[in-house]
This record gives structure tokens, sequence and C-alpha cells, in this order.
């Protein structure tokens, strides 16, 4: 087995023996048998993911939008020319802030970050917005290449990024009552907040130390430093959107992860929504032996705080990081491919709900 597929079977191992850690009503079958557990005959080994990706799965991603196109080259990018592309790609995102819009980049290859560039990433800033090439194949092959030269300087290592959700923590009001995973209502005590809103984030407390060793294969005194927050009770954060509210009673669109307890917080949060990255190829120049958290940022794409987005046909190459998902809800990432030295992770998944 090669080390790719190994990475790739161990990420995604890891990933679902994540699932449990939220509540134990969620553990699959298939990790209940790696632990021993007695397992139901005739009962699947996977939980629903029937809500999972973009528009919970109702909808494909559309192909055609009816958006006006930023290109690239007409704010004073030239591919192939082995110069910096780096502000001319800044202004045309600033000029497609507004969002509802197409940054498009034609055939060939564009260079960024050079040395004497501010090694800042591409800020998504507008609802709606796709960032495009021409296709993941890359440069010399129809398609668009974007190579950064050196790392990034920010906290993130992600070329693309999109901002931070807006949202208000003081004015969030409490679940009443309880209950149970696969409800689609619940009632509040004051939704009054939360009207007119479209997501909301729940946030609260799930297992409790002991409880996590249960569901854990590895026992939490190997690692007593890293585990101080999960001892003290592993936070919940479930992400939705709002179908209607009646009086105190919130509907969804989609049921709920998890169970909810009396006192869970709910807050509306503004999530970026409809942003694509799509039929690019991202090369990270990353040609070293990685040592974690020694290398500075070489990553492709973060959806942070998102709904109903995406990453598609791309190709990311020779980076720490390839993509991140994080808070998000009913965001999709599909037909990606990652090749070249890659250092922490090929993807990550983070705190989101049916993504």
């Amino acid at each position: 087995m090669s080390k790719k597929i190994r990475n790739w079977t161990v990420a995604a191992l890891l990933s679902l023996f994540m699932l449990p850690l939220a509540s134990a009503q969620l553990t699959p079958n298939i990790y209940k048998k790696f632990i021993g557990e007695p397992v139901p005959v005739g009962t699947p080994d996977l939980i629903d993911f029937s809500y999972a990706g973009y528009k919970n799965g109702e909808e494909g991603i559309p192909e055609d939008f009816d958006y006006p196109i930023y290109n690239v080259t007409d704010y004073g990018a030239i591919p192939d020319d082995n110069k910096s592309d780096t502000a001319a790609i800044r202004a045309a995102l600033d000029a497609a802030s507004s969002g509802s819009c197409i940054v498009f980049f034609p055939p060939g290859q564009y260079d960024v970050l050079l040395d004497d560039d501010i090694k800042e990433p591409f800020a998504i800033v507008g609802h709606h917005t796709i960032v495009r090439g021409s296709g993941a194949q890359g440069a010399g092959n129809g398609g668009t290449t974007i190579k950064a030269h050196n790392t990034i300087a920010s906290n993130s290592p992600f070329l693309f990024q999109t901002i931070s959700a807006e949202f208000d923590w003081g004015s969030k009001t409490n679940v009443r009552g309880s209950y149970p995973s696969g409800a689609k209502s619940f009632e509040v005590y004051n939704a009054t907040s939360l009207i007119n809103r479209k997501y909301i984030a729940i946030r609260g407390f799930g297992l409790r130390g002991a409880d996590y060793e249960k569901y854990s294969s590895r026992p939490m005194s190997e690692f007593p430093e890293s585990y101080t927050r999960i001892r003290e009770g592993i936070t919940l954060r479930e992400y939705h959107e709002i179908d209607r509210i009646e009086g105190n009673l919130v509907y969804l669109k989609a049921p709920l992860v998890t169970h909810l307890s009396n006192g869970m917080g709910v807050h509306w949060i503004d999530l970026q929504e409809g942003i694509g990255f799509e039929d690019l190829h991202i090369d990270g120049s990353f040609d070293e032996v990685y040592e974690h958290l020694v290398q500075g940022g070489r990553g492709g794409f973060s959806l942070w705080e998102t709904a109903h987005s995406w990453i598609r046909r791309c190709r990311i190459s020779n980076v720490i990081a390839s993509f991140f998902i994080g808070h998000s809800y009913g965001t999709t990432a599909v037909s990606i491919i990652v090749d070249g030295r890659f250092g922490h992770n090929l993807g990550s998944l983070f705190g989101s709900t049916y993504c």
C-alpha cells in the first residue's frame, strides 16, 4: 500500500472515529466493532449522512451562474511571465468584494507570494463568490496553475480563505427542554434574537472525560496535557439553517445531529454563503521534509464559517495542508486531487455540520 493511500485511509478512519465524541448516540457500528462492543444484527455500520453536503444533498452544485465575471487579467495579471501576479489577483478580488460574481483565471500559470510580495492569503469577502480557473490539469495543459513561491505569514496556511462570519454570542438564547438526535425542531426560552436570521449555532457540553475514554481507542492517560479540556467536558457546536420560527419553537431544514440538553446556548451566525473554488491547480512549492509546527503556511483553500459552499475539480500540489472546512454547514469537497509533497494533512473537516 502506498504512503498516500495509507495516509488517506488513516485520515478517513480518524474522521470516522471522531464522530462519537459529541454524543454516545452517534457511535457508528463500524467503530463499535473496532473496539469490540456488541452490534445488533442487521443494523447499518455507518450513521445516516443523508443531509450531508451542498443544499443538504437535495440539489447538485450548479454549473451555470448568471453572475458578472471579474477576469484577473483585466486587473494586471499576466500568466506565464514568471512575474508576480499577487497584486493583480488582490485587485480583482477587491473589485468582486460585493459578491454574487465569478473571479476567473484564464489558462496559464500565475505566480504569487514572490519575495517582494506581502505574504498574506487571498480573502474572499462577498457571499456567492466563485473563484474559477480553466481546469485542474494546470498550466501547459489548458488549465490554470496558481503557484505560491513563499509561505503565508498569517496563522492560517491557506492561499484562499473566506472571512470570519458575523455573530452575536451576547444575544444568545437557550434550549428549553431536551431533544433527541433526529429531531427537526426545538424550543428556546426566547426566540426574539433569531427572528429574520438564516443560520444558528448551538453550543453546549458533550461527553465527560470518563465517557471519552470509553469511546476512544487510546486512553487519555497517554496524553495528559493534550486532554485537559476533554477532561473538563468536550464543547459541542452544531450549525443549522432555520426553516421557520413559530413563537419560541425553532424549526430546522435538517435534523439535529446530536441530542440537545436544557440550557444549551443558541445564537445567530451570518455564515458566508455560496462560496466556490473550482477548476484550479494550486502549487504550494513545498519541497521540504515536514516537521510539525516548524514550516510556515503553504496550503490550498479554507472554507471557514460558510454554508452551501464547495471545492470541486481542483488539484492541490506540494502543500502542508490541502483544504480545510471549519465551522460550516452544508458544504462539499468533491473531485480533488492531492499530489506532490505534502505535510500536515490531505484535508480537514472541523466543527462542522452536514459537510
